[in-house]
């Protein structure tokens, strides 16, 4: 299984056999402040046709909906894509105050139930997701800004080999790959040391330019749209 594969922003159409489809509404699509046996799981944008969950329905997944939060999104649940990574049956959902609260990582907690384990990561109050500070690139390899993450990286990766990327690297979006495959990658080609490190590991990197969607802050994770993924959750 590839390590952040199966966790994505940005899914429009219900692609997964087996797993869970989770649908975003409509009222957590606007960020705050950023000051202020399941085969996977997926997050994505608010959807409202009613083929969708029979399009989920027909590869065995299960549709789920993040209920709606308060109007003008003072109060939770707040569940993003951005902030969710997978690492077998471990969940790790980012906190700045920006996006995901609390309140979202004990309503996906409780719609999974075990064997999954949903785990908070805060991070400092100006990341606007977690993907904006670490990344799974495969199992046992990740890449990440520990100026970040306020209380470092969660227990079951301290074990795994860091590329540690600087803050200037993170806010040009270095963590923010596109996993195709285990060992193989898109990166934005401007991170050229990042991507020397990730071919020292053994990683097929392919570079693409991608600068101006990551000014806006979007990154390669942000913008793919599957429409088919098989996977096994290891």
């Amino acid at each position: 299984m590839t390590a952040n594969a199966d966790l994505m922003a940005g899914l429009m159409v219900p692609p997964y056999r087996n797993g869970n489809v989770i649908r975003c509404p409509p009222g957590q699509q606007g960020h705050r402040s950023p000051n202020g046996s399941n085969k996977g799981l997926w997050t994505g944008p608010a959807l409202t046709s009613p083929c969708h969950p029979l399009m989920a329905a027909e590869r065995g997944a299960r549709w789920s909906s993040v209920p709606l939060g308060s109007p003008a999104c003072v109060d939770g649940p707040f569940l993003e894509g951005g902030d969710t990574l997978l690492n077998g049956h471990e969940i790790y959902v980012g906190m700045s105050g920006c996006a995901s609260d609390m309140a979202g990582i004990d309503w996906l907690q409780a719609l999974l139930g075990p064997p999954y384990r949903v785990i908070p990561v805060a991070l400092r109050s100006n990341v606007l997701h977690l993907d904006c500070a670490l990344g799974l690139i495969k199992p046992g390899l990740l890449v990440w800004c520990p100026e970040k993450l306020i209380d470092g990286l969660p227990t079951s990766l301290r074990g795994w080999d860091p590329i540690v990327v600087s803050q200037d690297e993170a806010n040009r979006l270095a963590t923010n790959g596109l996993i195709l495959e285990e060992g193989r990658m898109i990166v934005d080609a401007d991170n050229k040391r990042v991507i020397d490190e990730l071919r020292k590991r053994r990683v097929d990197v392919i570079p693409l330019p991608f600068d101006g969607p990551i000014a806006c802050g979007g990154g390669l994770r942000c913008a793919h749209h599957p429409l088919l993924r098989e996977s096994v959750l290891a």
